[in-house]
């Protein structure tokens, strides 16, 4: 286990886990921190802004066993949504799947996977956030 596991960030941490200029595992190593840790904080990060980002990371920061959960659970869940054999979708694509006007060959592009991918999951994320709001 990292010595850093529940450590709060600090903003040194935090600046040098947005670089994008190493890789993943490179900065995961200098900060002692996973490459899951790093990538998640990237999330959080580029995700969330004004005030409800703040309020966000105020929770992040006084609930920290709380956020661990959170992110668990979307990992799990997100897992069994990849395709067999694919790549895990991440919080950042998924987001972008959702909130973007490109078409979904444009998008396909960007995210580099195929146009299927990208439409499939588009169908998906819609679907549960449907299920979702029709409580």
């Amino acid at each position: 286990m990292n010595k850093n596991y529940n450590k709060p960030w600090t903003k040194t941490e935090i600046k040098l886990a947005m670089s994008t200029q190493l890789p993943l595992k490179e900065v995961a190593k200098k900060l002692n921190r996973t490459v899951q840790a790093v990538r998640d904080r990237r999330v959080v990060e580029t995700h969330y802004e004004g005030s409800a980002y703040k309020q966000f990371k105020h929770w992040v920061e006084s609930n920290r066993n709380g956020y661990n959960a959170l992110m668990r659970r979307y990992r799990e869940k997100t897992k069994s949504m990849a395709v067999k054999g694919g790549q895990t979708w991440t919080l950042t694509e998924d987001h972008q799947v959702l909130n973007t006007n490109m078409t979904d060959v444009e998008l396909a592009q960007k995210l580099q996977r195929s146009l299927s991918a990208v439409t499939n999951r588009r169908y998906i994320l819609k679907k549960k956030l449907i299920c979702k709001n029709s409580f």
